[in-house]
């Protein structure tokens, strides 16, 4: 357990003084800032008030404002979230490939599984890190946009923060495993860092309506089966959870069948894909040559 926890020490180290990490972290900062100004930018307060308004256009704030900025904020931290994910991945794994770091650890007497805990830990306390002082600019912005409103549902927010939390931790060590697994499987690693970034844009385009049904027809399915293959698309699972947490009122207890199977499905979905990631990371590290 001291070993991984010492390997985890030291890769935290090593990604907060990793220029690329760094250069994807302002890259982050600002796709950040410039959603947040896209999801409330053009939103008047003063009419928020308004009847008129508020059916033409967003009723939401008014009907679940808890519900509504947790949402808005689980499209922007975990979706732009997964590349940073990739950036550390990449970061933790290629430094060590190309310095044969890696292999001077794999001749130590430490077992494998410790090498792989430990980077897998110091990756997601990076991570961590990175989601908290995301929600403290987050909320920092609400106060200053909807001052009354956000101090009025503080508390369901933060109520609905775990959920948040989870789908982002599944959302980011999914990417982040898969990136591990790139810089593990190809030797090349500017090859495994386009990898990495080309399975994010394939599973992003999968979500559009015209890939899909081109999908669709080419595998003639019918019209369930589509909707259900849809539903386990990466951003769909985002959109879906989103879309539970404004129709769930602002309660994550809500178990009402629609709102329950569109948390829990993306959820179990999501969870899997996590799953199966890290598994092939720890695999295909442990049949690793040492070299």
């Amino acid at each position: 357990m001291s070993s991984v926890v010492t390997i985890a020490k030291k890769e935290f180290s090593d990604l907060v003084s990793s220029k690329i990490v760094i250069f994807i972290l302002a890259f982050y900062i600002i796709i950040f800032g410039l959603s947040f100004y896209n999801s409330y930018g053009s939103i008047n307060i003063a009419e928020l008030s308004s009847k008129s308004y508020y059916l033409y256009a967003t009723p939401s704030i008014l009907a679940n404002p808890a519900g509504f900025f947790a949402s808005t904020l689980i499209m922007i931290i975990c979706y732009y979230g997964s590349l940073v994910a990739i950036g550390v991945g990449y970061s933790s794994m290629s430094g060590d490939a190309d310095g044969k770091a890696l292999g001077t650890l794999l001749v130590k007497p430490l077992y494998r599984d410790s090498i792989i805990n430990g980077k897998l830990l110091g990756a997601f306390c990076f991570l961590f890190c990175i989601f908290w002082v995301s929600v403290a600019f987050y909320l920092a912005g609400l106060f200053l946009l909807f001052g009354g409103i956000i101090a009025a549902h503080l508390l369901q927010f933060l109520i609905i923060l775990p959920v948040v939390f989870l789908i982002y931790s599944l959302s980011t060590m999914l990417f982040l495993s898969l990136s591990m697994l790139c810089c593990i499987s190809f030797k090349n690693q500017s090859l495994a860092l386009f990898t990495s970034f080309l399975s994010w844009i394939i599973l992003d385009m999968l979500a559009y309506q015209s890939v899909m049904g081109n999908i669709v027809s080419f595998l003639q399915l019918d019209k369930s089966t589509s909707l259900f293959f849809n539903s386990l698309i990466f951003y769909n699972i985002l959109a879906y959870v989103s879309g539970a947490l404004i129709n769930g009122k602002g309660s994550i207890f809500d178990t009402s069948s629609m709102y329950f199977s569109y948390l829990l499905i993306p959820l179990v979905a999501l969870s899997l894909y996590c799953f199966v990631a890290i598994l092939a990371t720890y695999a295909s590290f442990i049949r690793r040559d040492i070299s």
